[in-house]
């Protein structure tokens, strides 16, 4: 149901806006309506005067809710509604932290309105909960100082809308599946797949019985054809508990004398209805009166029957019950009812053209009976005649159907020839009910087709017109409309006429013809169908618009539950019609009303394409715009940031240094911001593509690591990289470029938000493998390619993000809350940036986070190993295609003392493949382990010892180098390397051990693969 604009008179909204502006809201935390902000006062009369539904939500503390009549309805029940706090009432609290937190939080942030289009919302209406779609939009409203104080919300319903999309995907399915049906029990089961999952039909099931026309009901059994509860195998039915008892098999003499009388009246603000209340299906009333009935379950659901009637010989009709199940989140307004009426009509039309099919084999298969018989009776003949040479029979050889042995009489010539005749007569009256049953069909699909091809309506109906006269012998035929449009009368022929309106040619019309049989058809037809409400009969009646008597077949086009017009046909007065020409009208009759209700729906999802075209529309502008504002602010930025070092070797005081400082960072986020705008405009625009080359993974990495090592330094945060280089393949193919642009948007963002602590950047791979196919001509066996799928991670110690925004956090890119947010200079683009070019590669990205504590990011890149065979030479032999240390280094003992256990497991992993590595995390620890293995070996155990260096473990330090030196009788022979936080202060203290003790060297964090192999190549050269 949509809600409509309302339309209020002026009494009735003044009313309204007098009880708005007389409520006492200095109970509430806005104070006197005299003290608000003009702005806030402006945006309460514009509100209060507009007659969409528009609501205010004022004072982001409180959300304090005002809004005006036509918004009223959308109110819940129950809900404290005019000046109460959506953010702090109990009853709002549900519905503020599903649909509104978040949304009102992202306006705040960016200072920008949201739309969202077709969100679904259950509302409670008429007492019932009901499914709803609504477009909403928000938009912020600024104070006189520039602050957002309220937020503008102005509604629309789409309920109507989307379902009517809904409904006419599925009618268009109904017309899809006609090429599939091969008999009436096939129509039966696809027609109950189809429906299958259907949100508006929750399910359906299909009672039929065969009935002898003229007797009772009471007699038959009805059968359990198929149901929306079948497996596809047809051999399981699982029919839930919930449904009333459903029997396979349904014996109506029992429900005869069942008294339907219990009926539940259910009101709706669209419609009421009268509903059954029962226990079983009501089959046989069904059956009796020859209308729907709806029915109310033991579970208060709802649901419709539908009858339909299928003619099978002149005595037999077929009839079948639809039970269709109705959502329970849905009314049951005109609007649904006329969609269960269109989908009963297309299921008719969809039994019809099985039965068709089916007796179109039965009669092939009966005139190929007849065809054998008549052979083998001849064959059976001539077997028994004597084969003398003046005895033969000629002309069977020739193509002859029969023959007659000389002598014979004048009676035996003549009842030949009349035996001939009435098989000939039959053979072509199937053949004329074959053809003729084939034009119907083609007929409607060319109907159908033209309808789904969005041909103009008036074209539709015109060709329909057309099609009629070609097919029925009439004078006229018209389509007359209710409506009042351009053109409600449609006839043929009209005055000067010139086009060419032959009728079809039926090769088989004058054996028809000349069939008297077919009079007694018409008498039946004509009786049946005028107790048939819809269709009317008149053999001889003035008509005005042809001035004299005619004979007039008169068929209802119906929609919506009304009556939208008739075709008419006339013909010559006391002329009668036919079986098959009622059919047909119906069925065109049918195919019309599908097309009205599919040019209306056109219409309506026309207008949407319209607005669809206009947002994107601005949206390219507002790209273009962004572009060109990034292009020429880059500019003058770069030029400040390039400025700034070389004003720090100057002169300046200590408060002059501070604020150059200041700028400088500030100067450096700015253009990061604007440098990541563009990026953003062309992801909006979809015109990034990955570019696939060969590179040195970790080479590619290094210098991010490192630049984000020394931001990291200037925090007094300590950046680990783990790489587990066993895992990872040296050459891969991927786009490097934008791999290091999603690394260094997460690093930026873990440095920017960590304030002490660490960040530890982990990269290993999960391996998956992908077969592709060379096609080229000289091949003759399949290429295998190796793909991986890079995994990185990074873990931080900063402010965390706040678990309300968690789970939308890519859609609000705000870490942490509002005020932590101010305080680290903004809102980002880089995180969506991110997202977008992982999923632009395949990858996925992820993020997990606790307030106050840290986060996690990690996210995978699909790369592709290159095979051997495809490496050149020359890099296979001056290269290693693997991360390896080289041999001296893998033949070294090595000690690490460190208290960072990240730090030593990074360390740790790249010297996988040396001989002996062992860690500790104190220098007792170490000295321990070095002295057991002294006494028990009497040498030193180490090489190279790695040492942590921080300003409050120097005296440490040196007792520890001392000690080790007395334990080595030759100290030359021992590295030390001091791994160091590349800042001022430790830098310093570094170089003065290093002056103290030889042999000492200095590795700066973070550490990378190639830094560490650099440094033991260094130390093995000196």
């Amino acid at each position: 149901m949509s809600l409509p604009l309302m339309m209020l008179n002026k009494s009735e909204n003044s009313n309204y806006i007098d009880m708005v502006y007389n409520f006492d809201w200095s109970s509430t935390p806005l104070g006197p309506m005299d003290t608000w902000d003009p702005v806030i006062k402006n945006a309460t009369n514009l509100c209060l005067k507009t007659e969409f539904p528009t609501c205010i939500y004022i004072d982001p503390s409180n959300w304090i809710i005002l809004y005006n009549k036509a918004f009223a309805p959308l109110i819940l029940p129950g809900y404290p509604a005019l000046g109460t706090s959506v953010k702090y009432e109990e009853v709002w609290r549900e519905t503020y932290e599903a649909y509104m937190s978040l949304a009102f939080n992202r306006v705040i942030t960016t200072g920008k309105g949201l739309y969202f289009n077709d969100q679904p919302i259950i509302l409670k209406r008429d007492g019932y909960d009901e499914e709803t779609f609504f477009n909403y939009a928000y938009s912020p409203i600024f104070k006189s100082d520039g602050t957002i104080y309220a937020i503008w919300s102005l509604s629309k319903e789409t309920t109507q809308n989307v379902l009517n999309t809904r409904r006419l995907k599925l009618l268009g399915e109904f017309g899809h599946i006609t090429s599939n049906i091969e008999s009436l029990e096939s129509a039966f089961h696809i027609i109950t797949k189809t429906l299958r999952n259907n949100k508006d039909i929750p399910y359906t099931l299909i009672y039929s019985a065969k009935h002898k026309l003229n007797t009772s009901y009471e007699s038959l059994i009805a059968n359990l054809i198929s149901t929306t509860f079948d497996s596809d195998d047809k051999e399981k039915r699982n029919i839930p508990d919930y449904l009333p008892e459903t029997h396979e098999t349904i014996n109506l003499a029992k429900d005869a004398n069942k008294s339907y009388d219990t009926y539940i009246e259910l009101k709706r603000s669209d419609a009421t209805h009268s509903f059954l209340k029962c226990d079983s299906w009501p089959i046989y009333l069904v059956f009796k009166e020859g209308r729907n009935v709806k029915v109310i379950l033991d579970d208060e659901s709802l649901a419709v029957l539908f009858p339909i009637k299928i003619s099978l010989d002149k005595d037999h009709v077929l009839l079948i019950v639809l039970i269709y199940g109705l959502n329970r989140l849905l009314t049951l307004d005109y609007q649904y009812m006329d969609f269960f009426n269109l989908v009963t009509n297309q299921i008719y039309e969809l039994l019809q053209h099985g039965k068709s099919v089916e007796d179109e084999k039965k009669q092939t298969k009966i005139l190929a009976d007849m065809n054998y018989q008549k052979i083998m009776f001849f064959q059976g003949i001539s077997h028994k005649i004597k084969t003398s040479e003046t005895s033969k029979i000629q002309g069977l050889d020739k193509g002859a159907d029969d023959y007659l042995i000389k002598p014979f009489s004048t009676r035996e010539l003549i009842c030949r020839i009349r035996a001939n005749i009435e098989c000939t007569i039959l053979r072509r009256k199937i053949l004329f009910h074959r053809y003729k049953q084939e034009d119907i069909k083609q007929l409607l699909l060319s109907i159908i087709n033209m309808i789904l091809s969005e041909s103009d309506l008036d074209k539709t109906l015109l060709y329909i017109t057309k099609e009629i006269y070609r097919r029925l012998p009439c004078e006229k035929v018209f389509i007359i409309s209710n409506e009042s449009f351009k053109n409600n009368k449609i006839v043929i022929p009209y005055e000067n006429d010139s086009e060419d309106l032959t009728p079809l040619i039926n090769p088989f019309m004058e054996i028809n013809d000349n069939n008297t049989s077919n009079t007694q058809l018409c008498t039946r037809s004509q009786k049946y169908f005028n107790e048939n409400s819809g269709v009317d009969i008149s053999l001889d009646e003035y008509c005005d618009e042809v001035h004299k008597n005619v004979s007039i077949l008169s068929v209802e086009t119906r929609l919506d539950n009304n009556v939208w017009g008739w075709i008419k046909v006339h013909r010559s007065r006391n002329s009668i019609w036919f079986d098959s020409e009622i059919d047909l009208l119906q069925q065109i009759s049918n195919h019309i009303s599908l097309a009205i209700t599919y040019a209306k729906l056109l219409e309506e999802i026309g207008e949407k394409e319209i607005q669809i075209k206009v947002v994107e529309f601005a949206n390219n502008a507002k790209t273009q715009i962004l572009a060109n504002t990034s292009h020429e602010l880059r500019t003058p930025l770069g030029a400040i940031e390039g400025l700034m070092p070389s004003l720090e070797g100057t002169t300046l005081t200590n408060v002059q240094k501070d604020m150059l400082k200041i700028t400088s960072n500030s100067a450096d986020i700015v253009l990061s911001i604007v440098k990541d705008v563009p990026n953003v405009a062309k992801l909006e625009a979809k015109k990034i593509i990955l570019v696939n080359k060969t590179f040195d993974l970790l080479n590619s990495l290094e210098s991010t690591i490192i630049m984000f090592g020394k931001k990291a330094a200037t925090k007094n945060i300590e950046l680990v990289a783990n790489c587990e280089i066993d895992m990872l393949p040296r050459y891969v193919k991927s786009d490097p470029e934008r791999l290091n642009q999603v690394l260094t948007h997460l690093l930026s963002n873990s440095v920017k938000y960590t304030n002490e602590g660490e960040i530890v950047l982990t990269i290993s791979m999960q391996p998956r493998e992908v077969i592709k196919e060379n096609n080229g001509e000289n091949s003759s066996y399949n290429q295998v390619v190796k793909k991986e799928i890079l995994l990185t991670q990074l873990n931080d110690t900063g402010i965390g993000i706040n678990p309300e925004h968690l789970k939308h956090f890519w859609e609000n890119i705000t870490q942490g809350d509002i005020s932590i947010t101010k305080k680290q200079d903004g809102a980002r683009l880089g995180l969506s940036i991110c997202k977008n070019l992982v999923e632009i590669n395949g990858g996925e990205i992820k993020v997990e986070s606790q307030l106050g504590k840290g986060s996690k990011f990690s996210f995978t890149w699909n790369v592709e190993v290159l095979p051997l065979e495809s490496i050149s030479t020359e890099t296979q032999f001056n290269k290693q295609i693997s991360y390896v240390l080289p041999y001296t280094i893998r033949k070294k003992r090595i000690l690490i003392i460190h208290s960072a256990g990240n730090l030593r497991n990074s360390i740790l992993n790249y010297l996988k493949s040396v001989e002996k590595v062992d860690t500790f995390d104190t220098f007792e620890n170490g000295i321990k382990a070095v002295k057991s293995y002294k006494e028990l070996y009497d040498q030193f155990i180490y090489d190279i010892v790695f040492i942590g260096l921080y300003e409050n473990n120097k005296k440490e330090t040196i007792n520890f180098i001392l000690e080790l030196k007395e334990l080595l009788c030759d100290s030359n022979n021992l590295a030390i390397i001091f791994i160091v936080f590349p800042s001022n202060e430790r830098i310093a203290l570094a170089r003065e051990l290093m002056e103290k003790f030889l042999g000492t060297f200095v590795v700066y964090t973070p550490i990378t693969l190639n830094k560490l192999i650099n440094q033991l190549i260094y130390m093995e050269l000196n």
